[in-house]
């Protein structure tokens, strides 16, 4: 109102369970991300919202104060079961300032593995500070250059021989 009160409040649901299977479908479609590739999101503070990784979003630690006893808690990116999101969530919540991501696409090592992070930041004048994030294995980025390179060297040594 006029002397600054809140008189009521506008709210949105965005069911976490829908934008979750969207992420899984990318990843099911060899395709879309590759082998190993992942999808997730989380929010500035660090908790994964909706993610593919392997051991999921969420576990449950149990909860004298709470109604059923159990409650459900976040993992934190960076302390995701799954390395590949850990290595991922550990690079980019280090170059967080003031909740908002400064280096969305980057280059990392896991496992013996090389993979690359592209990323987007979602955030809004209410309060939405989101970062999507898709991680690709190396050897799923460069498949088809790797393949066409091939084929342009095949092309040049037969052309030379044919000389």
């Amino acid at each position: 109102d006029e002397s600054g009160r809140c008189v009521g409040q506008l709210g949105k649901d965005l069911l976490l369970d829908f934008l979750n299977l969207f992420l899984l479908q990318l990843v099911s479609t060899d395709a879309m991300l590759g082998d190993g590739g992942r999808a997730f999101v989380f929010e500035s503070r660090g908790g994964l919202l909706v993610g593919t990784s392997h051991g999921g979003v969420y576990f449950e630690q149990p909860c004298s104060s709470c109604d059923m006893g159990i409650a459900v808690v976040r993992y934190r990116a960076d302390q995701s079961p799954d390395a590949v999101v850990a290595a991922a969530g550990q690079s980019l919540l280090g170059c967080a300032v003031d909740g908002l991501f400064t280096a969305p696409s980057f280059h990392f090592r896991q496992g013996g593995s090389s993979y690359f992070h592209f990323g987007q930041a979602l955030s809004d004048n209410l309060g939405l500070s989101w970062q999507t994030s898709v991680v690709m294995s190396e050897t799923t980025l460069f498949k088809d250059i790797n393949a066409s390179v091939m084929r342009m060297v095949g092309i040049t040594m037969g052309a030379a021989v044919g000389l």
